[in-house]
């Protein structure tokens, strides 16, 4: 996992490799593709663990109360994550060119 200064900077270069972290213009688009698709998976699996947990008696206050947190916190936790998944992604479709080993 690259090393994380803040929780929300991501360094520029790994500190063991020296490999930059995005490697292309843009490639922050993916992660944040990939922290959505994390969010709303989690968010859905919530609402309907929520709808089966109160059934009958569905209440929206108790959806709400469940997937407020979830879709307030799971994006900010996965953030890292999704930057380091993202990076084995597009090393395993783009690897690395002697350039950028240099």
């Amino acid at each position: 996992m690259p090393r994380v200064r803040r929780w929300f900077h991501v360094r520029t270069r790994c500190p063991r490799c020296h490999v930059r972290l995005e490697r292309v213009e843009g490639s922050w688009s993916g992660s944040v593709g990939l922290n959505t698709v994390v969010s709303f998976t989690c968010l859905f699996l919530a609402l309907i663990i929520g709808f089966l947990v109160t059934w009958p008696d569905v209440s929206a206050t108790t959806l709400a109360l469940v997937a407020g947190p979830v879709a307030v916190l799971v994006p900010i936790l996965f953030f890292p994550l999704s930057k380091t998944i993202w990076l084995a992604v597009e090393l395993s479709m783009r690897p690395l060119s002697p350039e950028e080993t240099a």
